[in-house]
């Protein structure tokens, strides 16, 4: 989604920057999907959003499989049609511990 090393930044880039950055300051209302360990924030479903709603304005015909909409139970299905595969900040754990964590 971000390619902000070009000069052209996609929409959303910089909010998405400015999310990560505020969010690795504050305090995280932090859960637990799996396990104790497989844990997600509200900025993991604020992001997912950020990403997907960027990307469907620019790419209306294309899909998505993201990973906190799967985990919290909408299907994943894959078909012909170009399909973007979302996790919203990777890392999430280390994230919570305000260290490093991407987003892919």
């Amino acid at each position: 989604v971000c390619r902000c090393w070009q000069k052209n930044k996609p929409m959303g880039c910089e909010l998405l920057f400015q999310v990560i950055r505020k969010a690795l300051t504050e305090e995280k209302q932090v859960s637990t999907k799996t396990s104790a360990a497989d844990l997600v924030t509200e900025t993991d479903h604020f992001v997912e959003n950020l990403i997907i709603s960027v990307l469907k304005e620019k790419f209306p015909s294309h899909r998505f499989i993201a990973e906190e909409s799967t985990a919290a139970g909408s299907k994943c299905v894959l078909t012909d049609s170009p399909t973007w595969i979302i996790d919203p900040v990777d890392g999430t754990c280390n994230f919570v511990h305000r260290e490093l964590c991407t987003v892919t």
